[in-house]
């Protein structure tokens, strides 16, 4: 069981992952510049509450299709990532997720909860591991501890290459360039216009110089600020 609390969490492939009967408890935490922002899937418990997870490439807070634990995602602040809360295994009583804010979460936030309200997910994925009984579960825990060991410990072979994870990689890429929308007008990269980002606060993206003096005068101006260091010191936060 881990609790984090009022830390921020960011420069990782995943700024929290909770799975296979692990607990976290994510408390008013800031979460950024991941791959993914939280991640809960597996047989793992999370509690996600009062965190504000912006700026992540793919989702902000994901509960993942495989998903058989319980999740708890109350009052958080969720924006600017390409996903905001991405629900693919559906609602359940298992999953309760309220009071939380979403915006601008890459333009396709209603394309993704539509597609996430499919509770038969969990429950086909509920009654899979109900008819294989706790001797599979057992067995896929102790496989998954084996292979974690091994990673650990450097002895895992490399996994082999596969061109269906290459593909998949290809046009992941081309899903987020496509996401990726003016900061001003909102208007998607084309073959002839790409997006330029703000040399200050690197987190804003503009199709052309008139949108970015436009959204300057409409407020960015006094929220934009410089970058802290992307790996700053405990002693002071403000030195890399």
């Amino acid at each position: 069981t881990a609790s984090v609390s009022s830390c921020k969490l960011y420069g990782n492939k995943f700024g929290a992952a909770v799975q296979k009967k692990g607990s976290l408890r994510l408390l008013d935490c800031a979460v950024y510049e991941n791959g993914e922002g939280v991640m809960i899937q597996g047989s793992g418990d999370a509690e996600v509450a009062h965190c504000h997870a912006h700026h992540n490439r793919m989702s902000g807070i994901c509960v993942g299709a495989d998903h058989l634990g319980r999740a708890q995602i109350r009052d958080n602040t969720v924006h600017d990532n390409a996903f905001g809360i991405n629900l693919m295994a559906g609602h359940s009583n298992r999953v309760v997720v309220e009071g939380n804010k979403e915006w601008n979460n890459g333009g396709v936030q209603q394309m993704m909860r539509g597609l996430s309200h499919m509770p038969f997910l969990g429950q086909a994925l509920s009654q899979t591991k109900a008819a294989r009984g706790a001797a599979w579960e057992k067995k896929e825990s102790s496989a998954w501890a084996k292979g974690a060991k091994k990673v650990r410990e450097g002895t895992r072979p490399p996994e082999p290459e596969s061109p269906f994870r290459a593909l998949q990689t290809t046009v992941l890429e081309a899903q987020l360039e496509d996401i990726l929308a003016c900061s001003f007008c909102k208007a998607s990269p084309s073959l002839d216009t790409k997006l330029k980002k703000c040399g200050k606060c690197k987190t804003c993206w503009y199709c052309s110089s008139e949108c970015q003096k436009a959204h300057w005068k409409s407020g960015h101006k006094a929220e934009c600020t410089e970058p802290g260091p992307k790996y700053p010191s405990f002693a002071d936060p403000r030195v890399g």
